[in-house]
């Protein structure tokens, strides 16, 4: 009986010794701090915010490049980066493990005047030209300077438009002016010419230091028609006199509903029925040819061959034409 007694007690004591004993629960740690914006490589300043997940934690940082501890600066608002900078985050909570440490490296880059590309003027000469399939053309110039309002020479001008034709790609001469020539492709319109130009890092080509963007338009217009056509001999005179196998200049000259002469590499006709058309050389060009207007006129010479009597030089363009009459004498 007394041995039995014995082991109850010993078991009742063994289980209120178990029910009263506690354990303690595992020490939690605090999350790991994040950065607002990632560290990199910057044109301008930014504003760098540090988070933590962990509800009720204390940031503390650093910018020397030291390890934060409980008594480095407490985080409260964004850090302005403006400068090559190296900022270490851990946050701390009481009765919990401190977080590990969060480093983020920033390098602003800081770009001296000459390196800052600015476009400043934009030029469309004429502004306006004729869906003419390239006789008419706006010539386009773009002035890049640099911060301190130098000339920049050698800087590439990226162009683009809407419609129309233009060089993609232009170089500036050594006044820092980028030339090129802006055309049509047979649409009429408004268009509008773009002109980029970007000045990269010197260490990387896909970093821009500076960058600049102009626009610029030029209307595309119907060609408006031909209102008169001159044929113009060495003299007025009807009909005009030549000898056999005398050679002469003949010009012609259309102008438009603006009063405007047509552009250079317009098609003017001439036909004879007498004597032949020849170039510079007096080279045989037949009694039919197609003359391109430059400066102006359609230029060509005229032979009388050898056939004396009375014939008709005409010049035609569209729906117009302009006659004079010549006599062959022996």
């Amino acid at each position: 009986m007394t041995i039995r007694i014995f082991l109850f007690i010993l078991v009742l004591s063994c289980c209120l010794f178990n029910c009263s004993k506690t354990t303690e629960p595992d020490t939690n740690t605090v999350a790991t701090p994040t950065f607002s914006i990632n560290g990199g490589s910057y044109l301008t300043p930014r504003q760098v915010s540090i988070l933590c997940e962990t509800e009720g934690a204390v940031i503390r940082f650093t910018t020397d490049g030291t390890t934060p501890s409980t008594n480095s600066e407490t985080y409260s608002d964004p850090v302005t980066v403006d400068s090559d900078v190296t900022i270490k985050a851990i946050a701390y909570k009481s009765g919990w493990k401190p977080s590990t440490m969060a480093v983020a490296v920033y390098d602003i880059f800081q770009a001296d005047m000459s390196q800052i590309r600015n476009i400043t003027a934009m030029t469309a000469t004429p502004d306006t030209i004729y869906a003419d399939n390239g006789l008419t053309a706006s010539t386009i110039k773009v002035t890049v300077k640099d911060g301190e309002g130098f000339g920049v020479i050698g800087q590439v001008v990226q162009f683009s438009t809407n419609f129309g034709s233009i060089p993609a790609n232009v170089t500036t001469d050594n006044t820092g002016i980028a030339t090129c020539t802006f055309s049509d492709t047979g649409i009429t319109g408004v268009a509008l010419i773009r002109a980029i130009v970007q000045n990269f890092h010197p260490d990387s080509t896909d970093f821009i230091v500076s960058a600049d963007t102009c626009d610029i338009n030029v209307i595309i217009a119907d060609v408006p028609p031909i209102q008169e056509l001159i044929l113009l001999l060495p003299t007025p005179q009807d009909p005009y006199p030549l000898t056999v196998d005398q050679s002469i200049l003949v010009r012609a000259k259309a102008i438009n509903v603006l009063n405007e002469v047509v552009p250079d590499g317009t098609i003017i006709t001439y036909s004879t029925n007498l004597g032949f058309f020849t170039d510079i050389d007096n080279n045989n060009l037949g009694t039919n040819v197609q003359i391109a207007v430059q400066n102006e006129f359609a230029t060509v010479y005229f032979n009388a061959g050898n056939v004396t009597g009375n014939g008709t030089i005409t010049a035609s363009i569209a729906i117009w034409s302009a006659s004079r009459d010549i006599v062959v004498n022996p």
